[in-house]
């Protein structure tokens, strides 16, 4: 009998924002609400599973912009012991966006958060391009 193997390749079309930032995620997550006129409001945390069978617990923040039709996904990138993405250790959180994002809209994001004082650094990534993007499997 002939056997047949399933592969699964996950889907990142999404848009992510790489923040730099010193303060606590809910205090990240109250100024990109007031600068993106946004909802986000604190979900369970995300739990992920390390290779030695150790789980770490990553703050997480989730809305539906139902104007645009996309969801955010505010997220810290620093757990009790391990890092979400560990390639990325100099950024603290990642905004997803996922849903159909123009230009322009990312383009307004991006100028949104670099306007939020507590911030020090934002700029886009792709997260096709990152080796441990098989992180960013939030369901």
């Amino acid at each position: 009998m002939a056997k047949t193997k399933l592969i699964f390749e996950p889907d990142f079309d999404f848009t992510m924002f790489a923040i730099s930032c010193h303060y606590m995620d809910y205090r990240l997550g109250w100024h990109i609400n007031r600068a993106l006129n946004l909802g986000l409001k604190k979900e369970k945390d995300y739990e992920l599973m390390g290779y030695k069978g150790k789980s770490d617990f990553f703050s997480f923040y989730k809305c539906h912009n139902s104007n645009k039709q996309v969801d955010f996904i505010l997220i810290s990138n620093k757990g009790v012991s391990s890092y979400l993405l560990p390639e990325q250790r100099s950024f603290d959180y990642f905004l997803l966006v996922e849903g159909y994002v123009d230009d322009i809209y990312k383009k307004r994001i991006l100028f949104s958060l670099k306007g939020i004082e507590i911030t020090l650094l934002t700029t886009e990534l792709d997260p096709n391009l990152l080796p441990s993007k098989h992180n960013l499997i939030f369901e």
